[in-house]
C-alpha cells in the first residue's frame, strides 16, 4: 500500500523537539540535521551542561525562537528531556522528537552496532533529508496504530536487553504498580513519538534532581536507563507499535526480527571483545580461541 501524501502541513499541531548537547562538537552535526524539518511548525528546545557562548550565538541566529536552557549534569539525556517535558503542556504538540549528542562507546564487542559511528547514525537517519522525514510523518498520519519511530536495529526488547538492566525496569514498574507486559523500546533513546503517548509517563513524577549525575563508564543502571525502556513501554501499554517508519510497515517488522535474532544467536557463535584487563579476546561457539594483550 502507498502512503498518501500529507499536503498540508499547516494541519498538524507542532512539534517539540529537544536537543539535548553534551558533546558540543557535535552541535552542527545535529544543526543540520534540525534543518530538515523545515516544511513544519516545531518549538525547539536545546539543553547544555555548561555555558558555550559561540554555540550559544549561532543557535541565536540560525534558530531564533529557540528556547537555550543550562541544567544540572544529571540523568545522561534523558534527565534534561523530562525537565523539557515538564515545562511545556503535551496537548500543544503533535509529535515529541528526542535528539542529544550520542558520542560512540568503546564497545566490548567490537563487532557491535555501538562501535564507531554506527549507533549514531542509525537513530539520526530518520532527519538525514527533507524526503525521509517527509516519508516518516506521512507513515504516523496514516497509521494510528503507530506511536513510536525508531530505527529498526535498535528497537530492543526483554531477550534482547541486557537481563540486569530489565530487571531494574520490572521492579520499578512494580514498585510504581504499572502492570508488567512485554515491550520493546530504542536503545540510544532519539525517536519520534505521538506527544500524547507521553501524558502518563508524567504521572511518574520525576524531576530532574532525581535522576544521578551520569555514570560514563554505562556499566550500571540508573534512573536513566529505566526511562530509557519505559519510553517504549508506555508506548506499547497504550496500544501502539514502535516501527522504524523509514521503511514500509512489514519491511521494518522483517527488521526488527532479523535484528532480533542476530543480537541472540550471534554471540554464541562468534564473538570479538575487549576484555577488562585490555585482552583482545575471540571466542567461536563460547569457546576461547585467541587472546592477545593490547596497548591502551
Amino acid at each position: 500500500m502507498v502512503d498518501k501524501l500529507v499536503n498540508n502541513y499547516s494541519e498538524i499541531k507542532p512539534f517539540l523537539v529537544h536537543v539535548h548537547i553534551f558533546y558540543v562538537e557535535m552541535y552542527y552535526e545535529l544543526k543540520q540535521k534540525l534543518s530538515n524539518l523545515s516544511n513544519y511548525k516545531y518549538d525547539l528546545f536545546f539543553t547544555f551542561v555548561k555555558e558555550y557562548p559561540d554555540v550559544f550565538n549561532d543557535i541565536h541566529i540560525s534558530f531564533p525562537s529557540a528556547h537555550i536552557e543550562v541544567v544540572d549534569n544529571r540523568g545522561f539525556d534523558v534527565g534534561p528531556f523530562i525537565y523539557t517535558l515538564r515545562k511545556v503542556n503535551l496537548d500543544d504538540y503533535s509529535y515529541i522528537i528526542k535528539l542529544h549528542t550520542k558520542r560512540s562507546l568503546d564497545s566490548k564487542n567490537i563487532f557491535s552496532i555501538q562501535s564507531g559511528g554506527r549507533w549514531r547514525n542509525s537513530l539520526f537517519n530518520f532527519l538525514d533529508s527533507e524526503a525521509i522525514f517527509n516519508s516518516v510523518v506521512q507513515r504516523l498520519e496514516n497509521n494510528p496504530s503507530i506511536g513510536m519511530h525508531g530505527a529498526a536495529n535498535l528497537i530492543f526488547n526483554r531477550y534482547t536487553d541486557p537481563r540486569k538492566t530489565h530487571k531494574a525496569c520490572e521492579e520499578y514498574l512494580k514498585e510504581k504498580n504499572f502492570p508488567l507486559i512485554s515491550y520493546r523500546f530504542v536503545a540510544g533513546t532519539m525517536f519520534m513519538v505521538r506527544a500524547s503517548l507521553f501524558k502518563e509517563l508524567l504521572s511518574l513524577e520525576n524531576s530532574l534532581k532525581d535522576f544521578e549525575s551520569p555514570d560514563l563508564s554505562h556499566e550500571g543502571c540508573q534512573l536513566a536507563h529505566i526511562y530509557e525502556r519505559l519510553f517504549g513501554y508506555f508506548v506499547e501499554k497504550q496500544g501502539k507499535q514502535i516501527i522504524d517508519c523509514t521503511h514500509g510497515l512489514f519491511y521494518s517488522s522483517v527488521l526488527y526480527y532479523f535484528y532480533c535474532i542476530t543480537r541472540v544467536v550471534t554471540p554464541y557463535i562468534f564473538s570479538v571483545r575487549v576484555t577488562k584487563r585490555n585482552k583482545i579476546l575471540i571466542k567461536i561457539f563460547k569457546i576461547p580461541v585467541f587472546s592477545k594483550s593490547v596497548k591502551r
